[in-house]
């Protein structure tokens, strides 16, 4: 397997390679277009009836969110979430391991404190397109904070949005140590869910994986999860 660039040549299959640029497509799509670029992607969601009910990448990477004030987080959701919903969107995922990495003194506190009012600002603003916001519990070699489930619904619980929950990952759930009982336990509580291998290629799991995802999508059914 490989990859097609743009100059239509071929690249080694990296999934990291993939993740990143599926983030910056997705970002300049609903921030860095002009009226017209969006108008012809829109068209082209559109033509092919698709919707992008599902969004992730939703801060780049040299983003450092606790160094901007709320202006810029009120500026950025309306343009994103105006646009994301004329193609869709019912969920944006906030994952952003580097944007929302704790710098060096700043303490976790400060920083969950300061993560918890970005998120009702994005989630008011979210609220009325009617997108629901899911904070992304990364492993702690993506970001420093927020790296279990148990960390995002602590998250979810201190910012007290109706509009901003918390998703699992079984990428990272595994990589963390939490373990697959995870989803049976907080099942209830989650707002949406990806499913990928253990191993670093986080690929779709298959039939011949060890995890039982006859189980697991037991599990998420009873938790009523509505979107995966």
């Amino acid at each position: 397997m490989y990859v097609i660039k743009k100059d239509n040549t071929h690249d080694a299959w990296n999934i990291q390679k993939v993740v990143v640029a599926v983030n910056k497509s997705a970002y300049r799509a609903m921030v860095k277009f002009t009226d017209e670029e969006f108008a012809a992607a829109k068209a082209e969601v559109k033509k092919y009836n698709f919707l992008a009910e599902a969004m992730n990448g939703f801060f780049p990477g040299d983003y450092k969110l606790y160094e901007l004030d709320d202006s810029f987080f009120v500026e950025y959701c309306e343009k994103g979430f105006s646009r994301a919903a004329q193609i869709g969107c019912k969920v944006a995922v906030i994952g952003s391991g580097k944007a929302r990495r704790v710098p060096e003194g700043y303490s976790k506190q400060e920083a969950l404190k300061r993560f918890s009012e970005i998120l009702r600002i994005c989630g008011d603003i979210a609220q009325k397109y009617g997108i629901n916001i899911v904070i992304e519990p990364l492993n702690t070699g993506e970001t420093n904070i927020v790296n279990t489930v148990a960390d995002g619904l602590e998250l979810q619980k201190l910012c007290n949005h109706p509009n901003v929950g918390c998703l699992a990952d079984f990428f990272h759930v595994h990589k963390s140590g939490e373990g697959l009982d995870t989803v049976a336990q907080y099942g209830a509580q989650l707002g949406h869910t990806h499913l990928a291998r253990r191993n670093d290629d986080r690929r779709i799991p298959s039939c011949e994986e060890p995890v039982d995802m006859d189980k697991l999508l037991g599990d998420l059914t009873l938790g009523k999860l509505n979107f995966i």
